[in-house]
């Protein structure tokens, strides 16, 4: 039984990987490595936002499109919030991660909380971990 159950890709190869922590000290807590074939096409965005108060993008709306259609909701493949929690007693990288079956590359747009300021990017290439600077 393990009470939280946070996914990350521990091992930077595209797929999410599962810890379940143990309460039992006495109990090796296990990481799972996700192994499975063919499921290693993925897009992370990640923000470094250093002149910003709100430096890893927490609550910013990232959405990827198809190349060319940035903003078109036709184009939508995906949308993600960045967060750092969810459920009860688990943690997470600050990272909006995508699965990429068929995009080899997408265009990018983040959408920050606050201040409403946007980011984005065309033709980003898939199979990487995309960094958001100011």
């Amino acid at each position: 039984y393990w009470s939280g159950g946070p996914v990350a890709d521990h091992d930077r190869d595209g797929r999410l990987d599962f810890f379940g922590p143990e309460w039992e000290p006495a109990v090796a807590s296990p990481l799972l490595r996700n192994v499975t074939p063919g499921a290693e096409n993925y897009l992370d965005v990640k923000l470094e936002l250093e002149n910003s108060p709100n430096r890893n993008g927490l609550g910013a709306r990232v959405e990827i499109y198809q190349v060319g259609k940035l903003g078109n909701k036709k184009g939508l493949l995906g949308t993600r919030i960045i967060s750092v929690s969810n459920g009860y007693s688990s943690g997470y990288e600050a990272i909006a991660h995508f699965g990429l079956p068929g995009d080899k590359k997408v265009d990018v747009r983040v959408s920050m909380p606050c201040n409403g300021k946007v980011y984005t990017a065309t033709s980003v290439a898939r199979n990487q971990r995309y960094i958001v600077k100011e």
